[in-house]
């Protein structure tokens, strides 16, 4: 077994398994649109492969492979700029316009980088049937909408 999967060490009803998979991502990912990649072996044990987690508050996409990984920050952090505060803690605006940090504004090149380095992942990390399930059940299209409406609200993403 990989170093990218968790496995339970006895066999689990796949509810049980959904519940805890829940209860892992309610208690590390608040304020978030998580997508779960995992699967249940031959001898129905659960088998996480990775987490690819919207976090709109932050501007941010976060693919990680482990909890454990997740937890300590070990993760691949797709940033989009970041709205400017005044000393009070607002939010700037012009116009009434919410304005971004115009220094973490990313690129044609950075957001293409972006876009690629999701495809990789969920290859790579998605699990016996993570692209199949990326494609087939929405997810992708919903990631694709979701991270243009996001570049044009807040400009090109960078990797952080």
């Amino acid at each position: 077994m990989g170093a990218s999967q968790k496995q339970s060490s006895d066999p689990i009803a796949p509810k049980e398994a959904m519940l805890r998979c829940l209860a892992e991502v309610e208690e590390s990912c608040p304020d978030t649109i998580p997508t779960l990649f995992r699967s249940v072996d031959a001898q129905h044990r659960p088998k996480f492969h990775g987490i690819i987690v919207w976090r709109p508050k932050n501007h941010a996409i976060e693919l990680g492979v482990t909890p454990k990984d997740w937890k300590e920050g070990r993760k691949v952090v797709i940033q989009w700029p970041k709205y400017l505060k005044n000393k009070k803690g607002e939010v700037v605006t012009e116009k009434g316009v919410p304005q971004v940090d115009k220094k973490m504004i990313g690129t044609d090149e950075d957001a293409t980088i972006c876009v690629q380095t999701i495809t990789d992942w969920v290859s790579n990390y998605g699990g016996p049937y993570g692209e199949h399930q990326w494609r087939s059940d929405g997810l992708a299209e919903f990631s694709t909408e979701l991270f243009n409406a996001a570049c044009r609200l807040w400009g090109y993403p960078k990797i952080k």
